[in-house]
């Protein structure tokens, strides 16, 4: 990316650049690259500068927009510009959205200069031009494209590298945001912390719907060699068994190897609750002994999805 912008100097007089993406994942925007600003000016422009009127322009819009533009009144007047542009002298600025072909917004580009006369019309349209050329490099940048088959039919699906950063699986749609847990990226951590190739978990959303999840190990071959990614595969379905949401957590429980006084410690309820729980869940799962309950558990997924109850070492 670097390089790229290097390339637009000639036309694009900029002093210093600053390259932020956008993870739908987690919501967060993160700086990929800059050059020329203060390592806490590039922060706040991956996050107070979102809170400006010069930020919900261009989103808005999808248009490059620059300092001076009526529909940025305000902005050279706003905390942002006083704390991060005006004490170095960046008075002439151009912030421009990255937009893929297909609509999805993937992050922004920053350019500020000490000219006044720096950028105007012309450097903004060519802005406009080249953007989504540039969206397409920080999309490439920020995941990895995997291929569909990995993810189970009737499955949608979210991929994660090791440090968090989301990527995409081709023709396969992504949950809904209501219908996947928040700490989706610490679970796929973990899941490739523990070098297993698979794994399933029952989630429940906070509207009590039961969500199938599998955890599969992928790779995206780079030059430097095979990088681990964390598919995670999601269907909502019904309770397995006809498990209650309780008896999940008692089975969890069991599986992890935590004996009855221990499960009621951490439940918060008596021995005999966890006794009750314990005598119907054998029943629905058709098992006589805690051992055959925990093996069922681990190998059909009937585990509460929990990045706690990830293991940390591969199953023997």
């Amino acid at each position: 990316m670097p390089t790229a912008l290097e390339a637009l100097r000639p036309v694009l007089p900029y002093e210093a650049f600053e390259v932020v993406e956008y993870d739908p994942a987690t919501s967060v925007h993160r700086v990929l690259a800059f050059a020329g600003y203060t390592p806490q000016t590039a922060a706040a422009g991956a996050t107070e500068f979102l809170d400006t009127v010069a930020f919900r322009y261009t989103s808005g819009q999808r248009l490059t927009g620059r300092i001076g533009l009526p529909e940025l009144a305000g902005f050279e007047k706003s905390e942002y510009y006083a704390k991060h542009l005006d004490p170095p002298g960046w008075v002439a600025g151009m912030t421009a959205p990255l937009y893929l072909n297909d609509g999805r917004y993937v992050g922004m580009l920053h350019f500020s200069s000490t000219d006044a006369t720096a950028f105007g019309p012309i450097e903004c349209a060519l802005l406009d031009a080249v953007s989504p050329i540039m969206a397409r490099i920080v999309d490439v940048t920020r995941g990895a494209t995997l291929p569909s088959m990995i993810v189970p039919p009737e499955f949608s699906a979210l991929a994660f590298t090791q440090d968090g950063r989301s990527a995409t699986v081709s023709a396969v749609p992504e949950p809904d945001p209501t219908a996947r847990p928040p700490w989706l990226p610490e679970v796929a951590r973990r899941f490739l912390a523990s070098e297993r190739t698979e794994a399933r978990r029952q989630w429940i959303d906070p509207a009590g719907r039961w969500h199938e999840v599998r955890l599969l190990r992928a790779y995206r071959h780079t030059v430097s060699g095979a990088q681990p990614i964390g598919v995670v595969a999601i269907r909502q379905g019904s309770p397995p068994y006809g498990l209650t949401a309780r008896e999940l957590d008692v089975l969890s429980e069991v599986a992890a190897g935590k004996t009855t006084a221990d499960i009621a410690t951490r439940l918060q309820v008596s021995s005999r609750t966890i006794t009750t729980h314990l005598e119907h869940l054998m029943a629905k799962l058709a098992c006589t002994t805690r051992t055959q309950a925990a093996t069922l558990a681990h190998d059909e997924g009937l585990i509460r999805l929990d990045p706690d109850r990830l293991p940390t070492t591969p199953r023997p």
